[in-house]
């Protein structure tokens, strides 16, 4: 490469209606953050009215920001995939024009896109100003939905990077479609709080073995078979704390007080904490000497199974979504069938009454991580695209 060509910047607009609390925030925060300023000039659009923005100006990434409905910058995934989705769509156009004009004057190179809003606003808006755009997919989308971005991706983005085969598979055999895995900023998950003090807060006593589980989102199916499967590993074994911890405050499917509800009508409260998460999910996650992925949807991402993972926890997780592309069986966790809290719990007294493969199992899960996920492999790779487009 030219030393011309080293002097020159591409500048690459991201664009992503994150809050700034979430895994995925984190993964979309590690990406810009972590980019080689020598080649790239990062700007961040902030489509949220939470604490992304604030994370970007920290780092030092320019931030541009335009009017949004507030409607829409309280879409959910979840919601944003369903059939009212369309609504929403429609909702975004004048969102689409404001951010085609702000491409047509800060002239990017490409655009970047991490979310469901931003990947129709992106890939409009950068049709209309006559920029590239580049995808990154995480999700796992039903009909009719499912029609409504496959078929944007026929002209919309000219690359689309999924982090799973999963996500890969729903855009065919597309030249345009590469798989990129999750990276995981290991500088954020070394930085733990002493796991005492993170124990004695969510109340689980200092002597117990601890199961966790803190799903990247939250719905009945996954708190109720959580719960079912605890009563059943404490009918097998004892000294065991459970904690299900989730961002409350985002799902529209439950709230704290419902999962509390549930241990309580089945009588395990008392071993039993149910907890708001937020950005203290890695303090929650190491806290624990097992961790559970309890999900029962094909769209799951894993993103909390990698870091769980990279924690060194071995893991006890559903056949779900890209769960089995990330956790071996019999090598770094246990998987079940999705559902089946049975299974889960005898998945779970079979590792607590096991420690040597428990310990095992955590170790290979960490060395996964170590030999395919770190964030600078994954940042580089991305950059490598960026800068062949």
């Amino acid at each position: 490469m030219s030393g011309d060509r080293l002097m020159f910047k591409k500048k690459i607009l991201f664009i992503s209606d994150r809050d700034g609390m979430d895994r995925r925030s984190d993964a979309v925060f590690g990406l810009v953050s972590g980019m080689d300023r020598d080649r790239f000039q990062p700007v961040f659009l902030d489509l949220s009215d939470g604490v992304m923005a604030g994370r970007m100006e920290r780092a030092e990434i320019d931030v541009a920001k335009i009017e949004i409905n507030p409607e829409l910058m309280n879409l959910k995934e979840g919601v944003f995939f369903r059939p009212s989705g369309l609504i929403d769509i429609y909702r975004s156009l004048p969102v689409i024009g404001r951010a085609a004009a702000l491409m047509k004057e800060t002239k990017p190179a490409a655009v970047y896109t991490a979310s469901a809003l931003s990947h129709i606003v992106g890939a409009v808006a950068g049709r209309l100003a006559g920029v590239k755009v580049v995808w990154h997919f995480r999700d796992y989308i039903r009909p009719p939905m499912s029609l409504v971005f496959t078929s944007a991706a026929l002209w919309g983005p000219s690359k689309i990077v999924c982090n799973t085969n999963l996500s890969a598979g729903q855009f065919g055999n597309s030249s345009r479609v590469v798989v990129v895995p999750d990276g995981v900023d290991m500088e954020i998950v070394r930085t733990r709080r002493r796991w005492e003090s993170v124990r004695d807060a969510l109340g689980a006593p200092l002597d117990a073995r601890v199961v966790c589980a803190a799903p990247s989102s939250a719905d009945f199916d996954t708190a109720d078979i959580f719960m079912e499967a605890a009563a059943l590993t404490l009918e097998k074994t004892s000294n065991i704390h459970f904690i299900f911890a989730a961002d409350f405050y985002s799902s529209s499917e439950m709230v704290k007080e419902d999962v509390e509800a549930v241990a309580e009508d089945i009588g395990i409260a008392e071993h039993v904490t149910v907890a708001q998460v937020r950005d203290d999910r890695y303090d929650i996650i190491d806290t624990s000497d097992v961790y559970v992925c309890a999900s029962c949807s094909r769209d799951s991402d894993a993103l909390e199974a990698l870091d769980a993972m990279a924690l060194g926890k071995p893991i006890v997780a559903t056949r779900c979504g890209a769960i089995p592309e990330l956790i071996r069986h019999g090598e770094s966790g246990i998987i079940i069938p999705p559902g089946n809290s049975a299974a889960m719990a005898g998945a779970l007294v079979e590792m607590l009454e096991n420690p040597d493969v428990t310990k095992v199992f955590g170790d290979n899960a960490a060395d996964a991580v170590r030999e395919r996920h770190m964030m600078d492999s994954h940042i580089r790779r991305i950059e490598d695209i960026l800068w062949r487009l």
